[in-house]
């Protein structure tokens, strides 16, 4: 859990990225802020993120905003940032999904190509049947 990332929920539909950042200004140094924005409407959804320079900011911002009618509390990682954070970055190892139930090993081989394959394999279950996932080395 990150002791700088602050969830703040009950927003006005009119708040926009700038003004979370001003309203976000009165409690310290604003590193990254969002304001959660509906794709079809344009209006905020109600909530949004501010991450603050240092934890005593990101604290003094939650009860600002607890005290001015806010709901806020610390931001939880979200899956796939967890995702990024424990990756291993010299892992040449590929995950794959929705593969083809009849996808053969030497189909896979050959999509990878005119790279250098070390290893694959495409998981099955316990009849043999392909699962639709595989890895590539």
């Amino acid at each position: 859990r990150s002791l700088t990332n602050i969830y703040i929920n009950n927003l006005s539909e009119n708040t926009t990225d700038e003004a979370l950042f001003h309203l976000g200004s009165v409690c310290g140094v604003v590193m990254s802020h969002k304001a959660m924005i509906d794709a079809e409407t344009g209006l905020c959804k109600g909530y949004g993120f501010i991450m603050y320079s240092n934890p005593e900011e990101a604290q003094r911002a939650i009860i600002w905003f607890s005290n001015n009618g806010f709901q806020t509390s610390y931001a939880r990682e979200s899956f796939s940032a967890k995702l990024r954070r424990m990756a291993d970055r010299t892992s040449t190892n590929v995950y794959l999904s929705n593969l083809p139930v009849k996808f053969t090993t030497h189909q896979l081989e050959q999509l990878f190509a005119p790279h250098v394959v070390v290893s694959l394999r495409i998981l099955t279950d316990a009849n043999g049947e392909s699962r639709g996932v595989g890895f590539v080395r």
